[in-house]
């Protein structure tokens, strides 16, 4: 059996440039059933495209020869725990660090996107 089963349901509300997401958060350690904890956080959209998108230019590094192409570890950790730091709240975050290494964390993901769609003229 899973000694720490942590689940949480992860719901982004977006809007044209600042977003909300909430994460509604329980560990599971026996067959207790645990109360759910919310987290919510301020998500900017632009700001997070741009960490997303530096992340995704990194990552798309990994396995290209050439010494100019190589990734450190140092690289991904700094655009990943930007991107973490703006997804993340801070009190979840702490929450997450003080689980064992043998945790497992299930996300169950939510949204409500909005879509444009183009009206021909």
């Amino acid at each position: 059996m899973i000694e720490h089963l942590q689940s949480a349901i992860v719901n982004l509300q977006t809007a044209r440039v600042e977003s909300k997401i909430t994460y509604q958060y329980m560990c599971r350690e026996s067959d207790d059933s645990p109360p759910l904890v919310t987290f919510s956080q301020q998500v900017r959209l632009p700001e997070v495209k741009k960490f997303t998108a530096a992340l995704s230019q990194v990552l798309g590094r990994l396995g290209v020869e050439g010494s100019q192409a190589e990734v450190s570890d140092a690289e991904l950790r700094d655009w990943g725990g930007k991107l973490y730091d703006r997804l993340i709240p801070q009190k979840f975050a702490r929450r997450l660090a003080t689980e064992p290494d043998t945790a497992y964390l299930v996300l169950h993901l939510l949204g409500a996107v909005r879509c444009r769609t183009a009206t021909a003229g």
